[in-house]
């Protein structure tokens, strides 16, 4: 099973891990994280804002 790779819209992943970018107390914290985490996979919020 090392080599069963998550295969979204024909790219293949090593790890099923997602993590997220929200709740980190800094920017270098997160990055740290998600460099130890070995995740390859990366949510971010986006905020919808009115232009009129």
């Amino acid at each position: 099973m090392d080599d069963d790779k998550l295969v979204i819209a024909g790219r293949a992943f090593r790890s099923r891990l997602i993590v997220g970018t929200g709740k980190y107390p800094s920017p270098e914290v997160m990055v740290e994280a998600h460099r130890r985490s070995g995740a390859e996979i990366v949510t971010v919020a986006v905020r919808r804002v009115n232009l009129d």
